[in-house]
């Protein structure tokens, strides 16, 4: 449970501070801008799951973020910091 309030607030974090670097969001239609909030968390749970999976299958130690749950709540996080700013 710490690890997912971690990063949770990493992720949350992470989303803000990019909004220092890029304050302007790339998607300016709102149905894109919730298309990208719902479908990018899973896309990124996806990739690092199938990383993860692959750094098993050498035998590399594993660290949270290889599962989907942590990846997915992560980019989740920073996703929802981006499309607060937008509110």
């Amino acid at each position: 449970m710490l690890a997912a309030i971690g990063y949770s607030f990493l992720g949350a974090a992470g989303g803000g501070l990019s909004l220092i670097f890029w304050p302007r969001h790339l998607l300016h239609n709102p149905v894109l801008r919730y298309g990208n909030l719902l479908l990018t968390p899973v896309a990124v749970g996806v990739c690092m799951a199938w990383m993860g999976a692959r750094r098993a299958r050498r035998g590399t130690e594993l660290v949270r973020i290889d599962h989907f749950g942590y990846a997915y709540l992560f980019a989740l996080m920073f996703a929802l910091a981006r499309f607060a700013d937008m509110l």
